[in-house]
């Protein structure tokens, strides 16, 4: 493929594989933050309307109960989008101790060797 891309361009072999490398790197990307602020914002202003909805005592009850259950559904989403339900790996100090001197045996047999 490359070799290809080179001879279409005009240039090495190798030069086509950087340049076809690099290509990612010149993409735009998407800012990420900003559409997890918008959608964090989209979130909360949702949740406070359907939360009013659920609190009126004049609309019927049924309605007042969808109204919490999709309030839910956002508040799960929004715990998604934070990264809240994320499994998370507590490490203690001894654990990391025990790895350091595992790595450091390690090195010590291959210098060693």
């Amino acid at each position: 493929m490359a070799t290809k891309i080179g001879s279409e361009l005009g240039v090495s072999r190798q030069r086509a594989r950087q340049l076809y490398d690099a290509a990612p790197a010149d993409a735009p990307v998407a800012q990420v933050e900003e559409h997890r602020a918008e959608e964090q914002l989209l979130a909360d202003d949702v949740t406070c309307e359907l939360l009013a909805l659920g609190r009126d005592p004049s609309i019927r009850t049924r309605t007042r109960v969808e109204a919490y259950s999709v309030a839910c559904r956002w508040a799960e989403r929004k715990a998604r989008l934070l990264g809240l339900d994320s499994k998370v790996a507590v490490i203690g100090e001894d654990l990391v101790d025990a790895e350091v001197a595992r790595f450091t045996a390690k090195l010590g047999q291959r210098s060693q060797d």
